[in-house]
């Protein structure tokens, strides 16, 4: 180093978005690291050791700087897509709710699928026949 001029400014960080699931909060983590925006997941180890703290600590707080906050609003906020091209093998299709036909779709538990908005739980059949093969 040579300087004061190679050390970041520190930037305060903000509360962004709070997360009740580890999981969930880790991927949109992941979509605005892949966007180049620096964000930090506050009390996450708390909560993953003892995910009775959530409610106390109101969840899993993704904090991103306050002049960042507005892009990844915008980057968190595009919809799903329905379908994900994949090199070399056929385009991944995003599960939908068959109540709701909602994209929003959440962990997978046990062989049921969830969806976050209308909270139907159903099988996935394709994926049991896939499978059972």
């Amino acid at each position: 180093m040579t300087g004061q001029d190679e050390i970041p400014a520190f930037s305060p960080l903000i509360t962004f978005k709070q997360y009740r699931e580890h999981t969930e909060a880790l991927v949109a983590q992941s979509v605005l690291d892949s966007a180049g925006i620096y964000s930090f997941l506050r009390d996450e180890n708390t909560i993953r050791v003892n995910w009775a703290y959530s409610h106390i600590l109101g969840g899993i707080r993704l904090q991103v700087a306050e002049e960042d906050a507005k892009v990844a609003e915008e980057i968190l906020s595009q919809p799903i897509p329905e379908s994900i091209a994949v090199d070399g093998e056929e385009d991944y299709q995003q599960p939908k709710c068959p109540q709701c036909a909602s994209l929003k779709i959440g962990t997978r538990l046990a062989g049921y699928w969830a969806c976050d908005d209308c909270g139907s739980v159903w099988v996935d059949d394709a994926e049991e026949s896939r499978s059972s093969r």
